[in-house]
Order: C-alpha cells, then structure tokens, then sequence
C-alpha cells in the first residue's frame, strides 16, 4: 500500500487553494460600495448645509421645482430648443465620448471573457528524418488537435477585473451625460449672450440717434448765431463716441454669432435667418423668464447624485478592485489545459498509423522571487485608490463652490434689479420734468437729450442685470447637475449595446 495517496492529496491542495483564496483577497462589490461611501461622507463632513440664499421670491417652497428635467422648456424659447437639438447632435465632444464609451464596453467583454475557457484549433504536419537510430528513419506526420485552456479564477481576480471595467463603463456613460449637458448650458449661454446683445444694440443706436440729433440742433444754433465752436466740437466729439459704442456693440453681436456657429456646426447665414424673427421680438418684449431654481436640499443630500462626483465614486469602486486584483497575482495559480484530436504517422520503417491523442494537465504556479514587483504593484495599485479618492473630496468641494457662487450671484442681481429699477423710474421722472422745462422756455434742447440718453442708459443696464440673473441660474442649474435624475437613466443606456 503506498504512503501517500496522490489523489487525495491533489485533492485536498486544490480544496485548501480555494479557501484560503476565498478569504483573503476577493473583494466584494459590497465591501466596496461601503468604503466608497465612507469616503463620500469624509468629503461632505463640512458641508451641512448652504450657506448662501436663492430664490427667496421663489414660488415653489416645496423645492419640488429644485432640479427639473425640462427646466429649459421654462424658457418658453423655441429656438434655444432646437438649437440645443442641432448641436447635442453633431458635437464632436459627445461623438468622442460616445467613443470612449463603445471602448470601455469593449475592454468589460475582454475582462468577462478572461475567466472563461479558451478553445483553440491547431494543424500541425511535420517531416524529419532521424540519422541516429534506426539509420535513415523517415517520419511523417500530421495533428489536428483542439487545445483548451482554463485557469481557475480562486482567488477571484477576473471577477474583480470584470466588476472594475464595469464600474469604469458606467463611469463614461455617466460622464457622456454630464458632458451632453454642459454642451446644452453652453449653447443656452450663447443664445442668451446674442438675445442680450441684440437689446444692447437696439439701445446703443437709439443713443447714437439722439446724439445726432442733439448734434444736429447745435449746428442750426450756430449757424443762427446762438452757439459757438467750442460747443460744436464737443457735440461732434458726443456723436462720434457714441457710433463708436455702437460698432462696438455690434462687433459683439458679430461675434456671438461666430460663436454659436463654431458650437452648433450650423452655418453663420443660416444661424441669422433663424435668429432674425427672435431678435425683433427680443427687442420688444425684452429676455426670457425662466422658472425659478430654489435650493432646499442639504448638500450632503444632494451632492452625491450630481453625474460628475457619480462617475468619480464609480472611478473610485474600480479603483479598489484594482486592489484586490494586484493582490491576487501574489498568490499560487491554477489552471488547467488539454488537448484531443487525431493524428497521422508515416513511416519507411516502422509503417503507418492512426488515431485519437488526448491530454489533461493541470498547473500549479507559484511566484518564489520577483525582485519585490508584485508588491510594488499593490502599493501603486493603493495609491491609485487614495489619488482617486483625494480627487473625489476636491471635486465634491468645488461642486458646493459652485452651487454657493450661483446662489449669491442670482441673489445680488435680483437685489440690483429692484435698485436698478427705482434709478429707471427716478430717470423718467427727471425726463418728463426736463420736458416740462423745456415746453416753457426754461431748459434747452440738449438738456432733453442729455435726459433721453440717461434713461436709455437705465435701461440698458436693466438689460445687463437681467442677463445676468440668467446666467447665475444657467450656473445654478448646471452646478445642481442639470436635471439629472440619478443613475437609472444611466444604466439603462449601460445595459443596452451601441
């Protein structure tokens, strides 16, 4: 009877891997959510709650209203819709992210498959002749054999690897969201920029109109002997500043354009013929209004579903299986290989056969000396887990940034609007009163264009705060994570095929 009892042994080694494999370097995805989350409340442990008002005329203190999907339907902008439509759909950026994501689905097919068994077809034919023994031997043969491979995932490294190009794909698929809706804020920031500088220009011409007027009135008092050079040359000096504000305003407007073109990849002419309609409507009945955009939530509540701080706690995930996959390489491997198929000899000598080879080999590899790179490489592969999360604590503070800077600028432009609007009413009081004046003989006709242009320069200021106002909601809205609404969505396109 012999001393030992391979079978059993063999037996007993493969059992023994599994469980000492099973403990000590697989790592869980619940492991893993729970250290994420850990490292989510380290980020927001200072942040509990805003310290910045918005929206205190808001008409929706339920904060229902705090993060809408359609918040750019509020506008009432049909334009802006389709412009935005136009340009989410020949973006290159969004293309190149599409791209990136079509890449990481295809690098999480690599990672499934690798703890799969492999299945190769191999020919072989061969022809040698032995000059040794028996003297002048000829042998030819041929194979065609299937060679399998496995190797036996015991210590879970392909599953890990698998669940990190999995959380890196969910990853790109939220940041190409995230990035589709800064292309969005981008367009809608455009669009108001030229909305606002059409109002700008309607008002710089008005003033260069009364300029020219007041200039115009100069002339026929000089020539009537009533005024004098000095006066002349300074209304001339008036005229020409003022067309030069207008030229100026409406290289602006120029450039607007060129803007959006370059961001929609819609032709400049055409962008005019689309804009022409709006334009003159803008000019009368002044910018859009949007729906209010109150903050109530508390930033801890909040923060962790905007898409950005999403993918970094995704990136974040997968750097921790990274971890456990690293350490796995430290530890023995097993796997198996065979091979089956028939096979042809020709001999001069010993004659001809045929027949069916078959081979099972199983194969234990054990790492002795490496000069210390498997270590290494855990150490890099944790590092990279603290860069990641160093990354997520900064990125989740400057989001808080964002969203504080939005609320006080929307704050102090509604704050400026109402004082904006007393100074447009004290200046159209002064106006009549210097129109009064001048029906009587008791002031002069520049006094009444002095008055005209300052209630014009009001006016435009109103414009400006207004824009303004827009824009912090624009940045409101954007640093609230653009009515994203969580990563159902999301997961949704991560589970179907592009």
């Amino acid at each position: 009877m012999p001393l030992v009892n391979f079978k059993s042994a063999r037996c007993a080694l493969l059992a023994g891997l599994v469980l000492v494999g099973a403990g000590c370097t697989s790592v869980s995805s619940e492991q893993t959510r729970s250290k994420v989350n850990a490292e989510q409340a380290r980020a927001l442990e200072h942040h509990n709650r805003w310290e910045a008002l918005a929206g205190r005329a808001s008409s929706d203190p339920s904060g229902s209203a705090a993060n809408p999907q359609n918040w750019y339907q509020s506008w009432n902008d049909a334009l802006l819709l389709e412009l935005q439509k136009q340009t989410l759909a020949g973006s290159p950026n969004l293309e190149a992210a599409q791209a990136r994501v079509a890449q990481s689905r295809a690098l999480l097919a690599s990672a499934q498959s690798s703890g799969l068994p492999s299945l190769d077809l191999n020919n072989r034919v061969s022809r040698a002749r032995n000059v040794l023994f028996p003297p002048g031997l000829l042998l030819n043969t041929a194979s065609i054999l299937l060679d399998a491979a496995w190797e036996i995932d015991i210590w879970g490294a392909n599953a890990m690897r698998a669940q990190a190009a999995e959380q890196r794909l969910l990853a790109r698929v939220v940041s190409a969201q995230e990035l589709a809706s800064a292309v969005a804020s981008e367009v809608a920031q455009t669009h108001l920029g030229i909305l606002a500088c059409a109002m700008a220009v309607a008002v710089t011409k008005e003033d260069t109109r009364l300029v020219a007027a007041s200039e115009n009135l100069v002339r026929v008092r000089l020539q009537a002997g009533l005024a004098g050079t000095p006066e002349l040359n300074i209304a001339s000096r008036q005229l020409t500043e003022a067309r030069q504000r207008e030229l100026a305003q409406v290289e602006q407007c120029d450039l607007g354009f060129k803007a959006l073109s370059t961001l929609s990849l819609i032709n400049e002419a055409r962008l005019r013929e689309m804009y022409a309609p709006v334009l003159k409507q803008v000019v009368m009945q002044g910018l859009p209004r949007a729906q209010p955009l109150p903050v109530n939530t508390l930033p801890a509540q909040w923060i962790g579903e905007r898409p950005d701080l999403v993918a970094l706690a995704l990136e974040l995930e997968a750097a921790q299986f990274d971890i456990g996959v690293s350490d796995a390489a430290r530890y023995p491997r097993l796997a198996l290989t065979g091979q089956v198929g028939p096979g042809w000899l020709r001999s001069n000598s010993i004659g001809n056969s045929n027949g069916i080879s078959w081979s099972v080999a199983p194969t234990l590899g054990l790492p002795l000396f490496d000069g210390g790179r498997r270590k290494a490489d855990v150490n890099a592969a944790k590092a990279r887990y603290t860069e990641a999360a160093a990354q997520y604590r900064e990125r989740a503070a400057q989001a808080v940034r964002e969203v504080e800077e939005a609320m006080v600028k929307l704050q102090s432009a509604q704050d400026r609007l109402g004082v904006q609007n007393e100074l447009l009413e004290q200046t159209i009081t002064a106006q009549r009163l210097i129109e009064q004046r001048l029906q009587v003989g008791l002031a002069a006709a520049s006094e009444l264009a002095d008055g005209r242009r300052q209630t014009l320069s009001a006016r435009q200021q109103i414009v400006v705060i207004q824009r303004e106002a827009l824009l912090a909601q624009l940045a409101l809205y954007k640093a609230l994570g653009s009515g994203w609404q969580g990563t159902s969505s999301a997961l949704a396109s991560f589970r179907t095929p592009q």
